[in-house]
């Protein structure tokens, strides 16, 4: 069996070989002996960072996120998938940036919110489908 079919999957996932993560894209081209010649973010993941304790926004974002999946989600896992989602960036941050790029009307704090929801809302999808896909490959 061709190591490509026992790799293959949705291009976004990411295989842990000795540590190293590594996407399914670069199985994919590794299997067919191609040399890695895109960008190394196209291939490899930095694993995330937690340089300072979850802020509030996080921690607020975990419980919600663990209510609406009737699972727990921790907030380190939260930060994790924040980090990868959103280049390296924390809810915090990814909010913050979100802010800057648009014109509003209304408080800051109601802006702030409705920007949060909508990065719960990312968070909660990269999450059911990365379980989902989790649960279909188990089978």
């Amino acid at each position: 069996m061709p190591l490509t079919d026992l790799v293959s999957g949705n291009q976004d996932e990411v295989v842990d070989v000795d540590g190293v993560l590594v996407t399914t894209a670069a199985m994919d081209e590794i299997g067919r002996g191609a040399a890695l010649t895109e960008l190394e973010s196209v291939f490899f993941v930095t694993p995330p960072r937690v340089e300072m304790g979850p802020t509030d926004a996080e921690r607020k974002a975990a419980k919600s996120l663990s209510k609406a999946t009737n699972s727990t989600i921790s907030v380190h896992d939260l930060i994790a998938t924040a980090q990868v989602m959103w280049e390296g960036r924390r809810l915090d941050e990814e909010r913050e940036r979100r802010l800057k790029a648009t014109s509003g009307r209304g408080s800051l704090a109601r802006r702030r919110g409705h920007i949060t929801g909508a990065l719960q809302g990312e968070i909660l999808e990269k999450l059911t489908r990365a379980n989902s896909t989790a649960g279909h490959k188990e089978k």
